[in-house]
């Protein structure tokens, strides 16, 4: 049984691991909890947009729907409660067409745990409860997040997937 002496990977054996074009290492760590943080904060973030827009506290402006869909990785997939699976266009579309559409919402987001974080992505799960609207519901979510650098928090929605949240 050999033993090495270990040492922290630099940024020149990173690239010559990973190959070039991947993120340049820094302390790991703290990309990572950077990255974290940044994905809580996006998942607050977005879901007060939706809660504004769903309203119609904001207005119906087709440069604030655009901003909002800098959110998404182009690749993004989106697994609906019901088992719809729907690509980051679909949503964006479906967005503009429901603006105001839900007056009395409001969106909560509880329990918000990062799962796993690497420094190029989150995996977090989070409840959403939703009251006010067409229907009170309550579903769990598992998002997967990438970094993003033009996306409002540096990451983007990957792949989402929902289910229902049944009331004990």
């Amino acid at each position: 049984m050999m033993i090495h002496e270990s040492r922290r990977l630099s940024p020149a054996d990173h690239n010559t691991i990973l190959g070039p074009g991947r993120p340049a290492m820094t302390d790991n760590s703290t990309m990572q909890n950077d990255l974290a943080a940044a994905v809580l904060r996006e998942v607050n973030e977005f879901h007060a947009f939706l809660a504004d827009w769903f309203s119609g506290r904001i207005a119906a402006d087709s440069d604030i729907l655009a901003a909002q869909a800098q959110r998404f990785a182009a690749d993004m997939q989106y697994i609906s409660p019901t088992g719809g699976v729907v690509d980051a266009a679909t949503i964006e579309k479906v967005l503009g067409e429901t603006h105001g559409s839900e007056p009395s919402i409001v969106i909560e987001i509880r329990n918000a745990i990062v799962r796993r974080a690497d420094a190029a992505s989150v995996l977090v799960t989070y409840e959403e409860h939703q009251t006010g609207g067409v229907e009170d519901n309550s579903r769990l979510t598992t998002a997967l997040f990438v970094a993003k650098a033009d996306a409002p928090n540096g990451v983007g929605w990957f792949h989402v997937h929902e289910v229902w949240l049944v009331s004990n």
